[in-house]
């Protein structure tokens, strides 16, 4: 039985990424192995991309490595994959360590060459990355179809590793691809909506430094901030700056009737 995929959903801002930083904080204090990666809207149409940080990680690359260490040390940590040797010209768009084609891997094209990428990505996975690992996936609304396809392929040869996403809600426009995956009967959803006034009180009384702060600033914020973490927090923010919100040690002073916020 494998672990199920975590779907971490709710709009931009909303903390996905920071739930997932503090999964990856606990999930490395319990000694379990994290990989992460993100994609990013620029780069939503090359294959693989959100899967490059994570794969450098699995194999110990780093700016230091000379192309040609790092070559031969992917080659022998892949050793006991029998075969595979003339296929690792495959993982240069991951890995980018100076791979060249060779008379195996030149030959294949299209869709044929992405599954056999696809297929020696997992396999190294599940070779090299442990018994438990954790991976960590942010902004899935912008993976391209190989780097979705990763995902269950991993999954699939590494039934034990935790896989979590950060992605937006699901609408008309997700990709076909990526609606199934998230509404798969083995993916647990875990949605972030909006924070209530006291959720917001206390947020802002860290952002702050202060004890506590006045319930009119409390109220403004959460109207204001509509709930939304990022979105509050940078008002409360500017707030200070503009000198609408007074701090004097722990104490926090706000004046709801400052003819400053008429600006905002």
């Amino acid at each position: 039985t494998r672990v199920p995929l975590l779907v971490i959903e709710g709009e931009a801002g909303i903390g996905k990424s920071v739930l997932l930083r503090h999964l990856a904080a606990e999930a490395g204090a319990l000694g379990r192995p994290v990989f992460a990666g993100a994609a990013d809207a620029v780069e939503r149409h090359t294959n693989f991309f959100a899967w490059r940080e994570p794969f450098r990680a699995l194999f110990g690359l780093d700016a230091t490595l000379a192309p040609a260490a790092a070559r031969d040390r992917i080659a022998e940590a892949l050793r006991p994959l029998d075969g595979r040797a003339e296929r690792l010209p495959l993982l240069e768009p991951v890995l980018g360590v100076g791979f060249k084609d060779n008379e195996t891997t030149a030959a294949m094209a299209g869709a044929d060459r992405g599954v056999a990428t696809r297929e020696l990505l997992a396999d190294a996975f599940a070779l090299l990355a442990g018994d438990t690992p954790v991976v960590l996936l942010d902004d899935l609304h912008w993976f391209d179809s190989a780097s979705l396809a990763l995902i269950e392929a991993i999954r699939a040869r590494a039934p034990r590793a935790l896989v979590a996403v950060g992605t937006r809600p699901t609408s008309d426009d997700t990709p076909p691809a990526l609606a199934a995956l998230i509404a798969d009967a083995d993916s647990v959803r875990i949605p972030l909506v909006e924070m209530g006034e006291q959720e917001v009180r206390g947020m802002i009384c860290r952002a702050l430094a202060v004890e506590t702060i006045p319930d009119a600033l409390g109220q403004y914020l959460a109207t204001r901030g509509e709930g939304h973490p990022l979105f509050t927090i940078e008002l409360a923010l500017l707030l200070r700056e503009m000198g609408v919100i007074r701090i004097e040690g722990r104490q926090c002073a706000f004046d709801p009737d400052d003819a400053r916020l008429g600006a905002l």
